[in-house]
């Protein structure tokens, strides 16, 4: 099991169960702050920013590619709207936290906090989550979908799941069966929460190339 795996997964179902409603205020870095707190507390702490002797294994704006320090993973080129997979060129992404070696992390985790379903967002954060360039042994994705006036119907419900899973079929297939292509046995924990004023909802895929499902929560910690 990757370091840090249980304690990453362990921070996003608190954030996911216990975090409230406090309407369109919200943006995506309060997701960020939350998480990078609750990985700060545990111990041995991941980022010991003031202990010269340990070494960070926390890292937020991870980059896919930076000549500076040597990192020479997955690179990405926006083509008429749309982030693709590229063999070439000086353009990587950032992943929003890293965990493990600065050089090659363990874990990779990506977050979201939307107002309203963006696609192409989404599709990259599991373009960048799938690549097996990127050095990962477990990804995790959180998309918070804001409901100011509650859940949806059965009608939009099924929109919903089947815009969820669109995206990440479409990052799948944007990185094909060649070098881009996700590697099968990297743990994947990738939720979408859609949360209102006084409910929530869950959707779960927790296998590479596997499916979205409702949830009744979120899923459990690993043994």
């Amino acid at each position: 099991m990757p370091e840090f795996w249980k304690d990453v997964l362990g921070a996003v179902n608190s954030l996911l169960l216990d975090m409230p409603y406090h309407g369109l205020l919200l943006n995506e870095r309060y997701l960020h702050h939350f998480f990078s707190h609750r990985l700060q507390s545990i111990e041995p702490c991941p980022m010991p920013l003031f202990d010269p002797t340990t070494p960070l294994r926390f890292h937020p704006e991870w980059p896919t590619y930076k000549e500076a320090t040597g990192i020479d993973r997955g690179k990405y080129r926006k083509t008429e709207g749309r982030y693709l997979p590229v063999d070439t060129g000086k353009k990587g992404g950032f992943v929003d936290f890293t965990l493990g070696p600065y050089p090659t992390p363990e874990v990779g985790v990506e977050f979201k906090l939307l107002g309203g379903w963006q696609a192409e967002g989404v599709v990259f954060d599991y373009v960048k989550l799938l690549d097996r360039r990127n050095p990962f042994k477990a990804v995790v994705s959180v998309v918070v979908l804001l409901r100011p006036n509650g859940l949806a119907a059965v009608g939009r419900n099924d929109a919903i799941h089947g815009a969820i899973n669109s995206a990440y079929q479409e990052a799948v297939r944007r990185l094909g069966d060649g070098p881009f292509s996700p590697v099968a046995d990297r743990l994947q924990r990738f939720v979408v929460t859609e949360l209102g004023p006084k409910e929530r909802r869950h959707w779960y895929n927790g296998s590479v190339g596997g499916s979205f499902v409702e949830s009744a929560g979120v899923p459990p910690l690993p043994e």
